[in-house]
């Protein structure tokens, strides 16, 4: 569902896999095997398709279906976060059964600052809120 992901160190993210036939129809995609080339940097469940970035750098990952046909990559980039934020105003405000995307900020060990970022999510009280990992915020 990406073409590129950028990615904290340590954090986990489920990619999924969507498969369209020869009119661009959605269809299900059959047994999935994800494979990352670079196992070192980004680790891969083969069935489920959640990654692990283990260490700064560069990966791709694949995803192949039973039929033998095969995406094109996905290229990963972890990073080492030295500060982490939340771009979104605080405090955020949200309706029950509404949603609101709260933006992480990270600054990275290169002093590079990163918007769009996959980070790990979590909520001080899961009855009062849930956040998504793609960062959309459920009252």
């Amino acid at each position: 569902h990406r073409e590129n992901l950028d990615i904290c160190r340590g954090v986990s993210y489920e990619l999924r896999a969507v498969a369209y036939d020869v009119t661009e129809r959605p269809l299900p995609p059959g047994k999935l095997v994800w494979k990352s080339l670079n196992p070192a940097v980004v680790s891969v469940h083969p069935e489920d398709g959640t990654i692990e970035a283990k260490s700064v750098g560069l990966a791709t990952v694949t995803v192949s279906n039973s039929s033998g046909l095969t995406s094109d990559p996905i290229t990963i980039q972890v990073h080492e976060a030295q500060e982490v934020g939340i771009k979104t105003v605080s405090p955020a405000k949200v309706g029950s059964n509404r949603r609101l995307h709260i933006v992480p900020m990270v600054k990275t060990a290169a002093e590079k600052t990163l918007k769009e970022i996959a980070v790990s999510w979590r909520s001080s009280d899961d009855h009062v809120a849930t956040v998504g990992q793609d960062g959309w915020l459920v009252g």
